[in-house]
This record gives C-alpha cells, structure tokens and sequence, in this order.
C-alpha cells in the first residue's frame, strides 16, 4: 500500500477514495473520498475523468470526509474483495490532492499535518 493508490466500495455506484499518506510508525493511513455530490462539495480540488480512470464526470476531493485509519483494515478489505483497487492517481494529482488538504476549509487540521508526513495519531480526531 502506497499513497496514491485508489480503491472504491465493490458496490454499484460507490465513490472512488485516494491513499493520501501512510502507513505511518502507527500502521495508520490517511484516505480521502472523491465526489460530485452538490452537498458534500469542495471545490478545492478538481479530479478529471482523464486524471483518475472511473470517474463519469468532474468530481472533486471531498476533504471533510478524510479518514485516518488501521492500513490492515483497508488491507483486510482489498482482499476480501470489499473494496476493489483502482488506477494510482499521477504524483502531480497526488500533490494536489495533499496541498488541498492546507487549503480546505473541511480539512481537520490534523489530517493536513498527516497529509503532509508528519503523524497525526496521538491526537484526537475532532481536531
């Protein structure tokens, strides 16, 4: 597992969700969902369909649903077949993807700093 790397729900119709960083000293990782839904929009980061094989149509990071989480459950998922691997995003998407996180107004300031490499675990997640 490396960031970059892409996954969505193996459901009909389920977003796609990019590994932004990890795993960390803690075995955690920092996971981030993409969509067009009008009432989860941040427009802070754009995703093409060209940039991340998929996608219908623009969608966007939605950095107020990010996630930081055990890499052996999102593991334990991909092999059971939960979840289902999808095209890496590009280095330049990825960057993108992590500047966002210190421009959004939804971004948990923890989750940028996890973000940005520098582990986040020992503090609570409504920070």
């Amino acid at each position: 597992m490396k960031p970059g790397e892409t996954f969505r729900a193996n459901l009909a119709g389920a977003h796609w969700r990019v590994l932004v960083w990890g795993p960390c000293a803690h075995g955690n990782v920092l996971v981030v969902g993409v969509t067009s839904d009008e009432e989860r929009l941040d427009r802070t980061c754009p995703i093409q369909p060209k940039e991340l094989p998929g996608l219908d149509h623009e969608s966007f990071v939605h950095y107020g649903d990010a996630k930081i989480g055990p890499a052996s459950g999102l593991q334990r998922a991909l092999d059971t077949n939960q979840v289902v691997p999808g095209q890496p995003v590009t280095d330049d998407i990825l960057r993108r993807i992590v500047d966002g996180f210190s421009e959004s107004r939804h971004a948990r300031p923890r989750y940028d700093e996890f973000a940005h490499g520098r582990c986040a675990c020992d503090r609570r997640s409504s920070s």
